[in-house]
């Protein structure tokens, strides 16, 4: 069980919301907190991805001429 305050616009917005859907109030909240938690667990996994990749492309020797390269040929542009 979980009690939650919620301000005045919010506690309007979500009444709002549950007649115009017709449903219950902790169903929407349910829903929303759902979504969030799982959202925030996909971007805690990215960031993990992405660290992991990025310390991997650091010491790759070949991911390095390829970015000098590129450099290069975008200062040819300029």
């Amino acid at each position: 069980m979980l009690g939650v305050r919620l301000d005045t616009d919010t506690e309007r917005g979500l009444n709002a919301l549950a007649k115009e859907t017709r449903r219950p109030k902790s169903q929407i909240a349910r829903d929303a907190i759902r979504e969030y938690v799982s959202r925030h667990s996909r971007l805690t996994q990215a960031k993990k991805d992405w660290a992991e990749i990025s310390r991997r492309e650091r010491n790759n020797s070949d991911i390095n001429e390829i970015l000098d390269f590129g450099m290069r040929e975008m200062d040819n542009l300029i």
